[in-house]
């Protein structure tokens, strides 16, 4: 790959300052952080914190309104997003997962929608089949490439818009609330699918608000607080420690409870948490 300006070949993402507006209302806020190659993160915050907008700015979606976002090196901003050569090494090396799928399906069969990405990438029709191919046996979609994406189940929807990401073969996952919507069994392939995509030297990046899946889905964690900064930068171990921290940026809440006379009041985190076996 031509050079990319690359100036730490192990960092991924580097943010300095970097700000984002919606009109006049703030998304993100001076978030400085740097993300290195292999990594998994996750980035937490409650509803509103700016974790989805931080992955849309990772993912070229949208540009910053103040400060700098880079990724390999380089600035995402216009006249990179404009080099043709650039974009093509980008769109083949990162990839998003969305919340919601039918944000990324629009194709008229499940087939079709694997096949989009690979032949933007300029892939001949026989790696297109394969690559196609290859993603279907991952996400366990085989049996559904006929059918139309709509016809599907919300599940089954995850499924293809995850094989459609795969497609790429992306060295960097990003993922919005990847598990939202998932069944226990569907959760648990998941979880272990990208523990495979980890051990495989991938960086994840993943947005949640479920803390019993941290310790599955990262080892560090980037807390982002409803003032859209970011409020801690640690281990996954170490933030699901700090309960002060988790009540300040309310990812847990307080409880009461009365015995007779006597009241107390202690943390109550909103899941149990998840084990793999």
């Amino acid at each position: 790959m031509p050079d990319m300006n690359i100036t730490d070949e192990n960092t991924v993402y580097h943010t300095s300052d970097l700000s984002f507006k919606y009109g006049d209302k703030t998304a993100l806020d001076s978030v400085s952080v740097r993300i290195r190659k292999g990594e998994r993160v996750a980035l937490l915050g409650a509803n509103a914190s700016g974790k989805s907008t931080l992955l849309a700015l990772m993912d070229g979606l949208l540009l910053p309104s103040s400060g700098s976002i880079k990724v390999f090196g380089r600035e995402l901003c216009p006249v990179s997003l404009n080099d043709r050569r650039f974009v093509r090494h980008f769109r083949s090396q990162v990839a998003i997962l969305f919340q919601n799928p039918d944000v990324q399906l629009f194709s008229d069969t499940v087939r079709d929608e694997l096949a989009f990405v690979p032949l933007q990438l300029g892939l001949s029709w026989p790696e297109v089949r394969e690559v196609s191919r290859s993603a279907a046996e991952i996400a366990g979609i085989t049996d559904l490439m006929d059918r139309p994406p709509h016809t599907l189940s919300g599940g089954e929807k995850k499924r293809v818009a995850l094989a459609s990401m795969l497609t790429a073969d992306p060295s960097v996952i990003l993922l919005d609330e990847p598990t939202t919507g998932m069944d226990p069994r569907t959760q648990h392939w998941f979880i272990e699918l990208m523990e495979e995509f980890a051990a495989g030297g991938r960086t994840i990046i993943v947005s949640t608000h479920d803390l019993a899946l941290l310790p599955e889905l990262a080892d560090r964690a980037l807390v982002l607080g409803e003032d859209h900064r970011i409020a801690a930068d640690a281990d996954a171990a170490g933030i699901l420690a700090d309960l002060d921290l988790l009540l300040s940026v309310n990812l847990i809440h307080e409880h009461t409870h009365r015995h007779g006379m006597l009241k107390h009041t202690h943390p109550h985190l909103h899941a149990m948490p998840y084990h793999s076996h």
